[in-house]
C-alpha cells in the first residue's frame, strides 16, 4: 500500500485555511505534516481548529526531510524566498499564484527549478476546472471555427481580504486587481490563445496598486488575427463571463465552475455544449483545489512538473510587467469609451 503524501503548507493564512487545507485534509493519499508560518501562536490554533498535530515552524528549511512536498501560500514577495530554499534542498513546490510579485523574482524560481530538476508548478486552479478544460479543448481543437474577437470582465466590489493585508501593497502583491485576480484569467488566456503579438493597457493606479483595468489585445494565428478586450475592477460588480465572436456564431461563456459554452449560432438557436454524458455540474466531482493537489502529489510522485510549470506562471507574470510598462491612466472607468465593448 503507498504511504500517505506529506505535504507542508508554507504559510497558514486565509487562502491555506480556506482552500488548500480543507483541499488537502479531504484527500485520504494526503498527510498534513508540517505548517510554516512566523505566527506560530496563530498557526497552532489552526492545527488544533483542524485537530491535527503537524510540525508547526517558522522556518521553511526546518521541514527538510519530513515533508514529501510543500505548498506555498505566502504573500506573493515572500514565494520566491520559500520556493528557492525548498527546491535546493529537493524538495517539490506547488506555488499559489501568481508564481512571485515581480518577474525578476519569478525568474530565481524558474532558475532553480532548472538547476535542481525538482517538480515545481504555480497555483492556478481554474486549470482544474471541468468546464474550464473543456472549453480550452474547444478552442484549441477549432470547435468554433475562426475566433475573430472575444471580451471578458470579471468585477466585484471589495473582494479577498487576507490575513496578512499583503494585497494593499504594490511591493507585496506585485500590483492591484491585474494580479490579484485578472492573472487567473490571464494564464488561461495565454494557454488557449499564446502570446499576444500586440496590446494596449489603462488603470487608475496612480502609482499604487490599481482597483480597475482595461486591457487590449491582438493575437496573430494560423487562421487569422484575434482581438481581444478585458475589465477588470475592485469598484464595481459587473457580471462575470467571456464572450466570443466566433466564425459559428456567439459563444457565452460564464465564470460559475458549472457554467458550458453556449452558443447562438446564425441561424437563432442556442445550444449549450457539454461534453458527452454530461447533465449538470462537474464531470469529476472533486473540486479544483482538490484535483490541483491530487495532480501536484502524482507529479511528485513522478518526477515531472505539475500541469502548470514554472515556465508558463512565469510566462503570465511576464505579460503583467509588460503591460504595467505601456500603462495608461484609466481616470473615470465608468465613464470609460470601452465600457460598451466589454459590458456583456
Amino acid at each position: 500500500m503507498e504511504r500517505k503524501f506529506r505535504l507542508a503548507l508554507v504559510g497558514a493564512g486565509k487562502v491555506a485555511q480556506q482552500c488548500h487545507l480543507p483541499a488537502a485534509l479531504s484527500l485520504p493519499g494526503v498527510e498534513v505534516s508540517a505548517l510554516v508560518d512566523p505566527a506560530l501562536e496563530r498557526t497552532r490554533a489552526v492545527a488544533d481548529d483542524y485537530g491535527l498535530n503537524p510540525y508547526v515552524t517558522a522556518a521553511t528549511e526546518d521541514v527538510v526531510g519530513k515533508v514529501d512536498g510543500a505548498l506555498i501560500a505566502t504573500p506573493n514577495h515572500l514565494h520566491a524566498e520559500a520556493a528557492v530554499k525548498l527546491l535546493e534542498a529537493g524538495i517539490p513546490v506547488l506555488i499559489e499564484k501568481p508564481i512571485a510579485a515581480t518577474v525578476a523574482q519569478g525568474e530565481t524560481i524558474a532558475a532553480a527549478a532548472a538547476k535542481t530538476g525538482i517538480p515545481a508548478g504555480v497555483g492556478y486552479c481554474s486549470r482544474f476546472q471541468d468546464n474550464i478544460l473543456f472549453m480550452g479543448q474547444l478552442i484549441r481543437d477549432g470547435y468554433f471555427g475562426h475566433i475573430n474577437r472575444f471580451v471578458f470582465q470579471s468585477g466585484t466590489r471589495g473582494g479577498w481580504s487576507p490575513l496578512s493585508a499583503y494585497n494593499t501593497g504594490k511591493d507585496t502583491a506585485g500590483g492591484g486587481v491585474v494580479m490579484i485576480t485578472a492573472t487567473h484569467f490571464l494564464d488561461r488566456m495565454l494557454h488557449w490563445f499564446g502570446m499576444p503579438a500586440d496590446s494596449q493597457y489603462f488603470d487608475d493606479s496612480e502609482g499604487g496598486p490599481e482597483a480597475n483595468a482595461i486591457m487590449k489585445f491582438r493575437f496573430d494565428r494560423q487562421d487569422g488575427a484575434t482581438s481581444a478586450v478585458l475589465r477588470f475592477s475592485k469598484t464595481r460588480d459587473l457580471p462575470g463571463g467571456m464572450v466570443l465572436d466566433t466564425a459559428k456564431g456567439h459563444v457565452y461563456f460564464g465564470e460559475e465552475e458549472d457554467s458550458w459554452p453556449v452558443l447562438s449560432d446564425h441561424a437563432g438557436h442556442h445550444l449549450i455544449i457539454k461534453p458527452e454524458g454530461v447533465d449538470d455540474g462537474a464531470l469529476s466531482g472533486l473540486d479544483r483545489f482538490q484535483r490541483q493537489l491530487l495532480n501536484f502529489v502524482r507529479a511528485c510522485r513522478q518526477g515531472k512538473d505539475p500541469e502548470v510549470p514554472v515556465d508558463e506562471g512565469l510566462a503570465s507574470l511576464r505579460l503583467i510587467e509588460s503591460l504595467y510598462s505601456k500603462r495608461q491612466p484609466l481616470v473615470e472607468p465608468e465613464q470609460e469609451p470601452l465600457r460598451e465593448e466589454v459590458a456583456l
